[in-house]
């Protein structure tokens, strides 16, 4: 009976390590909508916000869209915008 209680004991083990490796993995990837890098995006239909949320980041504001190539932009872009009350949308 020995052997089958440290044989279960093993398989628990291991069931609980893949179950902790499998959601590290997945909280290590996005799951939101953002498009992929270099990307330009817009804070809903406002083009002020835009510039705003855009020029507080560091990103490339162009006139009309904010020119985003890093992953913190990207984060902070998405911050901001929401922090403005708007939707951000990005496209590459």
């Amino acid at each position: 009976m020995g052997v089958k209680n440290k044989m279960a004991f093993k398989v628990s083990s291991l069931i609980l390590l893949s179950i902790a490796t499998l959601m590290v993995v997945m909280s290590s990837h996005s799951s939101t909508t953002e498009a992929a890098l270099p990307a330009w995006c817009v804070c809903g239909n406002d083009n002020d916000k835009t510039r705003r949320a855009c020029q507080s980041v560091g990103a490339k504001w162009d006139g009309g869209s904010c020119g985003i190539s890093t992953d913190t932009q990207n984060n902070s872009f998405w911050a901001a915008c929401r922090l403005l009350a708007q939707q951000p949308r990005c496209w590459n």
